[in-house]
């Protein structure tokens, strides 16, 4: 029997300009500032399983009924600056508690197993705040409120040095 799982990694990276930096050139670059491992949540797992099934027969995720998988793509990206931010754990139904910024996402497949989310935190966006949250949200909501997928806390000082570019990497991998 083969098992697969999937894996959340979280990269912040340094620019010296405003424009989205392919992986090639980050370290050309760009200098990264923090690659973590971060969780992809249980309404993230449910919104995975609900599109591989194309929303067929009851779908739900957190209780709310689903029939349309576009609904469950990841669409928006959100930074946050919450002096105390929660360590996501799996039953996180909520993502950034205090946010700042919403960068433009872009989507790109570096492999057939892997899905990038990009967005980036412009030089003159943000400056002198501590960036400590990022999450990524579903097209969905519930009871008006975006649904949250993966999450991930950190401290990262914002000045008008530098440009942050931050990729959000998904990988589905065979767990041997």
């Amino acid at each position: 029997m083969t098992q697969v799982g999937f894996y959340g990694r979280l990269r912040i990276t340094r620019t010296d300009g405003d424009a989205i930096l392919c992986d090639e050139d980050v370290t050309r670059y760009g200098q990264v500032v923090f690659d973590e491992e971060n969780l992809i949540v249980n309404y993230g797992l449910s919104a995975i399983s609900r599109m591989i099934g194309g929303c067929a027969g009851s779908a739900t995720v957190g209780g709310q009924g689903v029939t349309d998988p576009h609904d469950l793509a990841v669409t928006s990206m959100v930074l946050g600056n919450d002096p105390s931010p929660t360590t996501p754990a799996n039953a996180d139904t909520t993502g950034v508690s205090m946010p700042t910024f919403s960068p433009n996402l872009f989507v790109t497949y570096p492999s057939a197993y892997r899905v990038k989310f990009s967005g980036m935190l412009p030089k003159t966006e943000s400056v002198g705040e501590t960036i400590t949250e990022e999450a990524l949200y579903l097209k969905m909501q519930i009871s008006g409120s975006p649904v949250v997928f993966a999450k991930k806390v950190f401290s990262q000082l914002k000045t008008s040095a530098y440009a942050l570019q931050f990729d959000h990497l998904i990988t589905v991998a065979r767990i041997a």
